[in-house]
C-alpha cells in the first residue's frame, strides 16, 4: 500500500469505538469537541483511523480542509498530529472512486473499518474478516434471540401469575371444606365449628327435614294455650287406661249398659 505524508497538524485527539457515519453525527461531535470552521467555512472535525491501525481517532483539525484525490483513504499520527493518506485500490470494495473533501470522510466508511488485533483494514484482501463474521453473527444471533427470550419471560410470567391465583382460590376453598379441624382453633371455638358443619349437613338431609318439620310443629302445639289444655286432657286419659284400678269399674258400667246386669 503506498502512503502520502501530509504536513498538517491537530489539536485535540481522543480515542473512540466508532466514527460518525452521517453528517448530523459529524455536527454533534464538533460541537462535543468544539471544533470550528477553516476559512472557507468547512467544519474542522475529523475521525479517522492511527497509523498503527489500532484504534479511531477523533480531533479537530487546524489546517484548512483540503481535497483528495481517489483511491486514498486518510489515517492520523496521534503522536504528532500529521494526518497521512493511504493507497486503498486494493480494497475488496468501499475504496473512494472520486477525489473528495477531508471533512467528507464519513462518506466513506470503508477507511474506517479496521481490524485492530492484525492492524489492518478490513476490506484488504490481505486483512482476517474472522471477527467481522464473528461479529455479524453474534449480531444475527442477539437480533433473534433478544425478543424469543423476551417473550418466553413474558410468558412465563403471565402463566405464574395465573397459576398462583387458582392455588390461592383452591387453598381458600379447601380450607372451608376440609373435614381436619384446624389445628390451631381453641377448644370451644372447635365444638361452634363442629355444630355448625353438623347442622348444615342436617339442613341438607331429606330424612332429617321430615323430623324438624315434626318438632316444630309440636313445639307451636305445646306453645299455644288452647291445645296445650287438650295435651293435658289426653295426657290424663292415658294415665286413665293404663291404670287397673280405674279401668275394672269400667268395665263392670260397660256389662251393666250391654247385658243389663250387675256384677
Amino acid at each position: 500500500m503506498i502512503s502520502c505524508r501530509m504536513e498538517q497538524t491537530t489539536r485535540i485527539t481522543s480515542r473512540v469505538l466508532v466514527c460518525p457515519k452521517t453528517q448530523e453525527e459529524v455536527k454533534h461531535a464538533s460541537n462535543r469537541l468544539g471544533c470550528g470552521n477553516d476559512q472557507y467555512g468547512n467544519n474542522q472535525y475529523m475521525c479517522l483511523p492511527n497509523v498503527e491501525k489500532t484504534s479511531l481517532v477523533e480531533f479537530c483539525h487546524d489546517g484548512i480542509m483540503g481535497i483528495q484525490e481517489e483511491g486514498k483513504c486518510l489515517e492520523v499520527n496521534a503522536s504528532d498530529g500529521t494526518i497521512t493518506a493511504q493507497s486503498c485500490k486494493d480494497f475488496l470494495s468501499g475504496c473512494p472512486q472520486q477525489p473528495f473533501f477531508n471533512n467528507d470522510f464519513y462518506k466513506y466508511p470503508a477507511c474506517l473499518d479496521i481490524n485492530p488485533r492484525d492492524n489492518c483494514y478490513t476490506f484488504h484482501p490481505s486483512c482476517s474478516h474472522e471477527d467481522k463474521n464473528w461479529d455479524d453473527e453474534s449480531d444475527n444471533l442477539l437480533t433473534v434471540l433478544v425478543p424469543a427470550v423476551s417473550v418466553a419471560l413474558v410468558l412465563v410470567l403471565v402463566l405464574g401469575g395465573f397459576f398462583f391465583v387458582w392455588r390461592k382460590r383452591l387453598r381458600k376453598r379447601s380450607s372451608y371444606c376440609s373435614p381436619e379441624e384446624p389445628s390451631h382453633l381453641s377448644p370451644e371455638n372447635t365444638r361452634l365449628l363442629k355444630e355448625t358443619k353438623t347442622n348444615n349437613l342436617r339442613s341438607t338431609d331429606p330424612q332429617y327435614k321430615n323430623v324438624r318439620h315434626v318438632k316444630l310443629r309440636r313445639k307451636r302445639w305445646t306453645s299455644d294455650p288452647q291445645t296445650k289444655n287438650l295435651d293435658q286432657g289426653i295426657s290424663e286419659q292415658r294415665r286413665w287406661h293404663s291404670d287397673p284400678q280405674k279401668v275394672k269399674p269400667r268395665t263392670t258400667r260397660l256389662y251393666e249398659i250391654v247385658f243389663g246386669w250387675t256384677k
